[in-house]
């Protein structure tokens, strides 16, 4: 007996918690879903990501907003 840990790998979201559901024929193939279909596949092991909607409104936000304070803190200070 093999173990494809790729199909028992459940991925979900870090903030809405809805799950990544990727078609085995197709694996680039994939769309997120509410969690509670879901929770039936309990043999399954449980990942964490972030759905392309959080990314986009959430994540990438807060990346710009900590590479902003970065260069503030490393910005060379100015004395005259």
């Amino acid at each position: 007996m093999t173990y494809d840990a790729e199909e028992s790998l459940i991925t979900v979201c870090c903030y809405c918690h809805a799950v990544r559901i990727v078609n085995s024929a197709d694996v680039k193939s994939q769309r997120w879903a509410s969690l509670e279909p879901e929770t039936l596949r309990l043999n399954s092991n449980i990942s964490h990501g972030y759905c392309p909607e959080c990314y986009e409104t959430i994540v990438l936000p807060m990346l710009e907003e900590l590479e902003l304070e970065e260069e503030e803190v490393y910005a060379p200070s100015r004395r005259f």
